[in-house]
């Protein structure tokens, strides 16, 4: 477990890499004061869940690495302060469903790696605040179902990678 304030006394830090421990857990403000941090990797841990306030205080990050974990549940606002993320892996968890509000605030989001999750639905608006996005990586999941309109909230998308999955139709929904 991370726990809040740790880190507190290492304000200048800028990359933080975290890969390959033990950890179930990161605890609501354990970045509090990591206005410096831009560069976080929690790789191949046992977190299950993302939680609203868990990466308060990094206002500065701009890559988060959240592959190889135990994930099935992101909080809706979960990303909310990461307004300054480009690219964020959540590749190798146990995701079912990516919804509504999931990845909201993060606005200048790049490039995004859901691929070998469980992911079987995708909602039209899981991406609404993630106009600049440009990559989507999403191979190895369970979709069946696309929604037409997802991608209306992506227009500078040029890489979409959606191979190995269950696909069976497109529709639209408007």
């Amino acid at each position: 477990v991370l726990k809040r304030g740790v880190l507190q006394d290492v304000p200048k830090l800028k990359e933080l890499v975290l890969n390959s421990n033990f950890m179930v857990e990161i605890e609501h403000e354990a970045f509090l004061n990591m206005a410096n941090l831009t560069y976080l990797s929690i790789r191949h841990n046992l977190l299950y869940k993302i939680c609203r306030e868990m990466f308060q205080g990094i206002h500065n990050l701009e890559f988060l690495d959240l592959g190889e974990n135990n994930i099935t549940t992101i909080e809706s606002g979960a990303f909310k302060d990461l307004n300054k993320v480009r690219e964020l892996k959540l590749d190798g968890n146990l995701l079912m469903m990516l919804g509504p509000g999931m990845f909201d605030g993060l606005i200048k989001l790049q490039r995004i790696r859901f691929d070998n999750n469980e992911i079987k639905y995708l909602y039209p608006g899981a991406f609404k605040d993630a106009t600049r996005l440009e990559v989507l990586l999403m191979w190895k999941n369970k979709l069946s179902i696309l929604d037409k309109d997802t991608w209306s909230y992506m227009p500078q998308i040029t890489d979409l990678v959606l191979r190995n999955n269950e696909i069976k139709t497109w529709v639209s929904t408007s």
